[in-house]
């Protein structure tokens, strides 16, 4: 009511104004992204045989090597003891063809030829071993196992996809920035990162920055890595993430107090020391929740707060504070 009875009372356009003074505030680089799993991996067979025990369900935490489904193994344990006593029989042989090599009862070549039957048995033996062994599936990592194709009793081939498991801890965050804000930022700098509606700030590391640009968006995408121990936060989490990068002298300000001038500029406008409108160019550093920071304003300045909408640059206006409305 005051300002209002005092401009009815004045042939000058009479404004409120606060003198401001630039502060420090930092600046970063603010983005929006969602978590996505470190590593998805499908598990698949390496051979064939009859599921015979599962060992992880569908939502389950998997340590490293932990079984994940075993494939019957009985008939593989048999020839596993038929190559052994072959091996054993070979080794015989190959002993007795050296002891009648070295006294002159045998030649080169059939002492050659067991050498060749001990290693093949071998290799028959290794090879017997090394299939018990893939009939175990085992966890490459801690993960969690998001997918499981098989049940006890299913036949599985070479290659037959057995489950996917994928890896929460670390979790990564994927998100893009634009061309003007990739220039502030290094692999290996600290990330700041929400969740959702969580107040909580987890710490991160900036893994990955794209070298170029994506062609329909022309935004490059950033990967920032962050611990998340037990998996808590789960993968398609909507995340927001700050990058500090420096600091900048600036005003916080409301911004409704935010104008653009005939050119389509952003700014703010002000009063200098003659009470005459002035529109200064303002770049906006950092935003909150109650307001916005910004820099280009002259180090010391008095922002017109109330009636900067009917104040026209060049034009001398009475200016009162709001102490004294």
């Amino acid at each position: 009511m005051a300002l209002a009875q005092a401009q009815a009372e004045s042939q000058e356009l009479l404004v409120e104004v606060e003198s401001r003074s630039s502060q420090p505030v930092e600046q970063e680089v603010v983005f929006s992204g969602r978590s996505i799993p470190a590593r998805v991996v499908d598990l698949r067979a390496e051979t064939a045989g009859a599921i015979v025990e599962i060992g992880g369900t569908r939502g389950d935490v998997v340590k490293k090597g932990e079984s994940i489904v075993q494939i019957n193994i009985r008939h593989r344990l048999q020839l596993e003891k038929e190559a052994e006593a072959i091996l054993k029989q070979r080794e015989l042989e190959y002993d007795a063809s050296v002891g009648l090599s070295k006294k002159g009862f045998q030649s080169e070549t059939k002492l050659a030829e067991a050498y060749a039957q001990l290693e093949t048995a071998r290799a028959q033996l290794e090879g017997i071993q090394d299939d018990i062994k893939r009939t175990q599936i085992r966890s490459p990592f801690d993960g969690k196992l998001q997918e499981r194709f098989v049940e006890v009793g299913d036949y599985v081939k070479d290659g037959d996809k057995i489950a996917e498991l994928i890896e929460l801890n670390p979790l990564v965050v994927l998100g893009n920035v634009t061309e003007q804000d990739i220039l502030h930022l290094r692999q290996g700098e600290i990330a700041h990162v929400t969740f959702g509606k969580d107040a909580r700030v987890h710490e991160g590391v900036i893994r990955y920055i794209a070298p170029g640009a994506d062609a329909s968006s022309r935004t490059f995408a950033i990967e920032v890595l962050l611990d998340n121990p037990d998996s808590a936060i789960p993968a398609g989490m909507t995340a927001e993430v700050r990058v500090p990068y420096g600091s900048a002298s600036a005003y916080f300000i409301s911004p409704a107090l935010l104008a653009l001038n005939e050119h389509g500029a952003l700014g703010v406008k002000g009063v200098n020391a003659q009470n005459v409108v002035e529109f200064y160019p303002a770049t906006v550093v950092k935003s909150g929740s109650d307001g916005v920071w910004v820099s280009g304003l002259p180090e010391q300045v008095r922002i017109i707060t109330r009636g900067q909408g009917f104040a026209r640059v060049g034009e001398t206006v009475s200016v009162t504070s709001p102490q004294a409305s």
